[in-house]
């Protein structure tokens, strides 16, 4: 699977999800002025969870940085680089609310023996996705904190770019999904 193609996909997606209120928003905002030569570029802010206002880094900002003294993704697992501040014993439900999000296990993102391993490419997918929802909860006021993998996956490694599309996979889906109990009833 070409990266660059997921991508395009998931472009695809969002602007289904998040539909033409977000379009309608940045087309009434004015062109942004360009600061002197001089001024600084603001700081990064990271995403913030908005039930406790503090940093968040779990999928789509709903899970705090873990408090002092309490051990991070990052203190504690090889490799971690987006989710580094989320309190150890949350990566693994995180990572499973991926798999359920996207309907896969867990060798669809790591290596099988070495999960720290960078050579799949789902891996940093995953990543950048990550950070896209954190930024969207973060900054955009009409998604309301809310857009996580599920509102785009919907169950599928790859989302759907039109409703027909997504109508397809679930028939195909429920299809073999009968398929299945009709094989284990015999």
């Amino acid at each position: 699977m070409k990266r660059n193609s997921g991508l395009k996909v998931i472009g695809a997606g969002m602007v289904l999800a998040l539909g033409l209120p977000l379009l309608a928003r940045a087309a009434k905002k004015p062109a942004a002025k360009k600061p002197p030569a001089s001024a600084k570029p603001a700081p990064k802010k990271p995403p913030v969870n908005p039930d406790t206002g503090k940093p968040a880094s779990n999928e789509g900002g709903g899970v705090p940085a873990a408090k002092p003294g309490q051990p991070t993704a990052g203190q504690q697992f090889k490799n971690i680089k987006v989710l580094k501040d989320l309190p150890a014993d949350q990566l693994m439900p995180t990572m499973q609310a991926f798999n359920a999000a996207l309907g896969v296990k867990c060798n669809f993102c790591h290596v099988a023996e070495d999960f720290a391993s960078d050579n799949n490419p789902h891996k940093g997918v995953t990543r950048e996705m990550v950070l896209m929802t954190q930024r969207l909860n973060a900054k955009e006021p009409s998604v309301n904190k809310q857009v996580r993998c599920f509102t785009c996956h919907r169950g599928e490694p790859e989302p759907s770019n039109s409703p027909e599309e997504a109508q397809r996979r679930q028939e195909r889906r429920q299809q073999r999904e009968g398929d299945t109990k009709t094989g284990e009833q015999e």
